[in-house]
């Protein structure tokens, strides 16, 4: 049975919704949906703390697929979250959306926490 608990932050400038889900094996997902944006940073960044500091044994999974919009702020937050591992967690991104692949990609990204953006179809 997983346990889950959701926090919205929604404010008029700002749209995020983080849910967290902890499977029996321990693995902790968390959800993330709207933007990731220098507006929302903030929250993030502390939600991911209390749940990093939280959540002491098994992995962190994130699922970006529902994120709307992502900026370099974002980008720069989850950069951050792969340097700060502390080899306690694994900690991936299980899922992206296209807004997320395409800043991956513009930023010549290969590879973050584990993800590798889809490829583009405009590539050749």
């Amino acid at each position: 049975m997983e346990t889950e608990w959701k926090r919205v932050i929604d404010q008029p400038a700002e749209h995020l919704t983080i849910t967290n889900a902890r499977s029996p094996a321990g693995t902790l997902t968390i959800t993330v949906t709207g933007d990731l944006d220098r507006e929302t940073m903030t929250k993030f960044r502390r939600h991911l703390a209390g749940v990093v500091d939280g959540h002491r044994d098994g992995d962190l999974d994130l699922n970006l697929s529902a994120v709307d919009f992502c900026d370099l702020a974002g980008l720069r937050t989850l950069q951050a979250l792969d340097q700060a591992t502390d080899g306690h967690h694994q900690v991936r991104i299980t899922a992206a959306s296209p807004a997320v692949d395409a800043l991956l990609q513009l930023c010549r990204i290969p590879t973050l926490l584990a993800y590798t953006p889809s490829t583009s179809p405009h590539e050749h």
